[in-house]
């Protein structure tokens, strides 16, 4: 296991808010361990998500047939 940061540092090196950081680690976007009311990212993890490409903007709204 690698150096480890909480939400607030992981949120500072992804660029988003904390909020953000607990949302991703909720639907399980990123790798995080809660403990408590804490949440613990490992750096590794953190610049990994920060590096790869994502799609920019709200997804496509679904029409129903």
């Amino acid at each position: 296991m690698g150096e480890m940061v909480d939400i607030k540092e992981a949120a500072k090196i992804v660029g988003v808010s904390g909020a953000r950081m607990r949302q991703l680690a909720i639907a399980g976007t990123i790798r995080a361990k809660k403990f408590g009311n804490a949440w613990a990212f490992e750096v590794d993890d953190v610049i990994a998500y920060r590096d790869s490409p994502r799609k920019v903007g709200r997804p496509k709204k679904v029409t129903p047939q």
